[in-house]
């Protein structure tokens, strides 16, 4: 016989009940990782940079803004790396205090679209420290005309270091602004470039969530076959029914070409009007939105530990637990695929 059960923290949602309710992402994260404010010394950075730029200002565009990174440090736990609320040690005010000079001719815009601190994928708790750097900014001069676009840089990172993880994180986040900034000086400043407006420069670069799922305050109620469904709003198939398995744990079920519902663990999702679940290895979890960013609390390892019974006086029994471990994942919208 076997006892299946969900290890989550008591005061988070369990998913044998989450459908009944719209959960609350920020609250998941909150009791579920611990906090870090990542802030930024200027060091070695600033030394032997040109004197470029008098004023650099930053346009945060990520899809989430709130935070940096998700960050696995344990078998369960989990960090959440932010930046802090007001300079100095903000990234706005590091990079002015590294890269700014009085006097100096130019006035800089920076567009951020993506700086995001992850696991790689055979990341193991405690036998390194290892993260992924994700990063997309593009540089802009300011003119009095308007922005004249100068470069972009789309590139990764994955330091590696025995120190602790938020310096880890800071180290390279800095190792990432310090090559962009002297690409952009080996740039020829001078030449004629076109020039745009902030409102177009924003305009095309919220494109990137012009899709149906990114827009909706309430999503269609149905089955999505695929991500493309789900980034569309537009699941196909619309009669569904959820049931309990002998161990408590919601099966989605969907008619076959006859009409008769049968258990699936192929599709992409579901939404039930109200709430979003991804279908990750046949198991339903809850997904929730902040910004433009989805994240998917749910697991992706699962283990058995035997519980020895001894019911009343009878010979003893061998159950079996299933336990998850449940963790916040990203979840990336052009591959649909977790990141953590």
């Amino acid at each position: 016989m076997r006892l299946y059960t969900l290890l989550v923290l008591p005061s988070l949602i369990a998913v044998q009940t989450m459908a009944q309710r719209v959960i609350d992402g920020q609250e998941i994260i909150k009791k579920k990782c611990s906090t870090y404010h990542l802030s930024f010394r200027t060091d070695k950075y600033q030394q032997g940079y040109p004197g470029l730029f008098n004023n650099i200002q930053l346009l945060d565009l990520r899809k989430d803004t709130a935070r940096l990174g998700i960050l696995r440090i344990s078998q369960r736990g989990q960090d959440e790396f932010r930046l802090p609320s007001s300079d100095p040690g903000n990234l706005i005010g590091y990079l002015n205090t590294a890269y700014t000079k009085p006097g100096a001719p130019w006035s800089l815009l920076i567009v951020l679209k993506d700086l995001w601190i992850s696991c790689p994928e055979d990341y193991v708790p405690m036998n390194h420290l290892e993260m992924n750097i994700s990063f997309h900014a593009e540089a802009y001069l300011r003119t009095e005309a308007g922005y004249q676009p100068v470069m972009f840089m789309d590139s990764a990172a994955a330091p590696e270091s025995i120190k602790y993880f938020p310096l880890v994180a800071e180290d390279g986040i800095r190792d990432l602004f310090a090559a962009f900034m002297a690409r952009i000086a080996s740039n020829d400043l001078t030449r004629t470039r076109r020039t745009v407006t902030l409102s177009q420069i924003d305009s095309f670069s919220q494109t990137r969530f012009n899709y149906a799922a990114d827009t909706v305050t309430q999503f269609a109620k149905g089955v999505y076959k695929n991500l493309e469904e789900f980034r569309n709003d537009a699941p196909s198939i619309l009669k569904y029914e959820i049931s309990k398995d002998g161990q408590g744990d919601h099966d989605l079920n969907i008619p076959d070409e006859t009409g008769k519902f049968y258990l699936t663990h192929t599709v992409w999702g579901y939404s039930d009007g109200k709430q979003l679940f991804y279908m990750f290895d046949g198991n339903l979890f809850p997904v929730f939105r902040i910004g433009h960013q989805f994240y998917v609390f749910g697991s992706k390892e699962y283990h058995y530990r035997k519980l020895w019974l001894m019911p009343f006086g009878l010979p003893i029994e061998a159950m079996e637990e299933l336990i998850k471990t449940m963790r916040i994942f990203r979840l990336d919208m052009d591959a649909g695929n977790l990141i953590e």
